[in-house]
């Protein structure tokens, strides 16, 4: 089953494919409304629909779609004038929507498995995506006119359309929760190089989510491809030696070590503690 098609899966057992209903008979004959499939329809509607999805469908908050009132007059406006799969359609294109993140909708691909998985990330670019200019750069450094949203994924490889979504917004899944920043700023030493101030901090933590990007992909990442908004891959690499010198991470580590939560960061700081192998350098 398709994760993106909640209400086509909750509907097949019944009705069938709700897309391909006598798809092959000569012509295209839609599967027309009866009552039993309006009330499916609805009864899932108010009843079945994940709330984020539902969100995002009806475009209210979740505060509004707890009144039964107002979430039966969205309904009511979704399906006038539609066919059963066009609300399926539109139910389809709310969820890919509603994903966290593009990492989530296609980060296990390596490649198209058709174009409907291309549509998708398309789709929830178009909905998501704030730095349009600078992703479209990253992955066609030619281009020099302001892009639109006619490009084809199908263009590039997933992974690819992802590296350039990390590089133009993130955030990455590397990058620290807020959580374990938490960790860091508790157990990281006083004498730490830029935690004396709110710019620092915040500098400090670009800079470890940059380590950790480079963690995350086993260090076959080259400093110099580690993302841009992590900070400059120079400044970067210095600070992990400057870190390494003055036992930062040494102290951190044995500060975390055992603590619920730092799993993560005691597993990253001990591979840095125990040094990288020659294939790891850049």
């Amino acid at each position: 089953m398709n994760p993106y098609e909640p209400l086509a899966n909750y509907l097949e057992p019944i009705f069938g494919n709700i897309y391909e209903y006598n798809m092959d008979e000569p012509g295209f004959d839609r599967q027309e409304w009866t009552n039993e499939l309006r009330e499916a329809v609805i009864h899932y509607l108010e009843h079945g629909l994940p709330e984020d999805i539902a969100v995002t469908l009806f475009c209210l908050d979740g505060e509004a779609l707890k009144d039964p009132g107002v979430k039966r007059a969205a309904i009511d406006d979704l399906l006038k004038g539609c066919d059963a799969w066009e609300v399926a359609f539109e139910v389809r294109g709310a969820a890919v929507r509603a994903v966290p993140t593009l990492d989530q909708l296609i980060g296990h691909l390596d490649a198209w498995p058709s174009r409907d998985e291309a549509v998708d990330a398309e789709l929830w670019l178009e909905a998501n995506l704030t730095n349009w200019r600078f992703m479209i750069e990253k992955l066609d450094p030619a281009l020099t006119q302001q892009p639109t949203f006619d490009f084809d994924a199908m263009d590039y490889a997933p992974p690819a359309l992802l590296k350039a979504w990390h590089d133009a917004v993130g955030p990455a899944p590397s990058d620290l929760t807020d959580d374990e920043w938490q960790l860091l700023t508790q157990t990281l030493p006083p004498d730490a190089p830029g935690m004396k101030t709110e710019q620092g901090a915040a500098s400090t933590r670009r800079a470890l989510n940059g380590m950790l990007y480079r963690h995350r992909h086993h260090y076959q990442t080259a400093w110099t491809q580690v993302p841009r908004r992590y900070g400059n891959d120079a400044s970067i690499q210095a600070r992990v030696s400057s870190y390494k010198k003055k036992g930062v991470f040494a102290r951190t580590l044995a500060a975390l070590d055992g603590i619920p939560g730092a799993e993560r960061l005691v597993e990253w700081l001990r591979h840095l503690e125990g040094g990288e192998s020659s294939k790891d350098r850049p």
